[in-house]
């Protein structure tokens, strides 16, 4: 199929759009955003296998003759919006536009030659020259197209936040682990725009941390195991001082610069036991605006809830019973942080700036 679709007052020729390869749905759904987003990126991997194809044996025919044509026709066209838009913003005497102007015009001294008789066949001497020629192209022209998009959106970083995700962590013995060492298996679900879409991506776009008061140790936690995937087992022997936090970081590159992330965790604490034939008491912390931040950009608010089994009990415990922690580089002012009116007596604290010190770690006590 064929689009055109308006950029900076330029129409742009979107062609061969593959919507679905096999039954991954997620680079049509990374298409879709791109081009939304007024980007001039084309699908090229089924081009490329086609130039292998017609590379392989050495001799192009002059129907193969043909398809090639075709295919420098639309890399021409998209030749000059490039160019046009490197003018645009400056960027003429980068590297990688001088890059993709090398690669342009070596495959146009190549090429034009080739084909300029589409009545007969002819005889190629290296096919993975042509191969290599193709892949330049369209290598360095996608780095390009993507300069552009973050130029024009200002995602310099390369971090796509336009698709809202969230992300939920499960564990399938609640939120407390036994003292005996039995594993509790967490589990994550991606959602997208409140959708599940967790089996779109695969278990590498999602890995794991612990976050707890010893920060040196977090630093080396499970450090020879592979803690990628969507699962991860953790028992009483994970925890410290009785309580931790597991970070799942979910990343997918769907282009070759931009990405989405997104961070979710759960927080495990010591299983508490009741009485006899009652359930174990655990305290689950919900942070308003995520629960990781960058230096003076804090604003959130924490909650302390309080479960016996999976039945929330917060409201049968009184407010006096909660007391919060936290845990910086600065020993002297975390306890002055922590016996103040803001953390004493409360099941739900405002985070600001102001209470961020360096890398700081939030943990609230419950006294049943």
């Amino acid at each position: 199929m064929s689009n055109q679709y308006n950029n900076a007052g330029k129409s742009l020729i979107i062609d061969e759009v593959i919507e679905l390869k096999g039954t991954k749905k997620d680079n049509a759904i990374a298409f879709r955003q791109q081009l939304d987003a007024q980007l001039i990126k084309r699908d090229t991997e089924s081009v490329r296998a086609l130039v292998a194809l017609i590379a392989s044996d050495n001799h192009v025919t002059a129907s193969e003759k043909v398809i090639l044509a075709r295919e420098f026709g639309n890399i021409t066209a998209n030749h000059g919006i490039i160019v046009a838009k490197s003018e645009e913003l400056g960027i003429i005497g980068q590297t990688g536009y001088l890059n993709y102007l090398d690669s342009f015009q070596n495959l146009s001294a190549y090429l034009e030659p080739l084909i300029s008789d589409l009545s007969v066949g002819s005889d190629i001497v290296s096919h993975q020259e042509m191969i290599n020629l193709f892949d330049s192209v369209y290598s360095t022209s996608s780095v390009l197209e993507e300069q552009f998009f973050r130029y024009t959106t200002g995602m310099l970083g390369g971090l796509d936040y336009r698709v809202k995700f969230e992300i939920v962590v499960k564990s399938s013995l609640g939120l407390s682990v036994p003292n005996d060492n039995t594993e509790t298996l967490l589990s994550v679900m991606l959602l997208r725009e409140g959708e599940d879409v967790t089996e779109e991506y695969d278990s590498a776009s999602f890995s794991w941390a612990r976050v707890s008061e010893d920060r040196e140790a977090d630093m080396t936690w499970r450090a020879n195991e592979d803690l990628t995937g969507k699962q991860l087992s953790v028992s009483f022997e994970d925890l410290v001082n009785r309580v931790s936090s597991f970070i799942c970081r979910f990343r997918h590159q769907y282009s070759d610069t931009m990405y989405y992330a997104k961070t979710g965790f759960i927080t495990i604490s010591e299983e508490v036991p009741g009485p006899p034939g009652e359930d174990a008491i655990s305290v689950q912390i919900f942070s308003s605006n995520g629960n990781v931040f960058r230096n003076g950009q804090c604003y959130t608010t924490m909650t302390a809830t309080v479960f016996r089994g999976e039945e929330d009990i917060t409201e049968e415990v009184d407010a006096s019973k909660f007391n919060w922690e936290r845990i910086s580089g600065d020993s002297v002012a975390d306890e002055s942080w922590n016996t103040s009116s803001k953390a004493v007596g409360r099941k739900s604290i405002e985070l600001t700036p102001e209470d961020v010190f360096g890398r700081s770690v939030f943990a609230c006590h419950v006294d049943i």
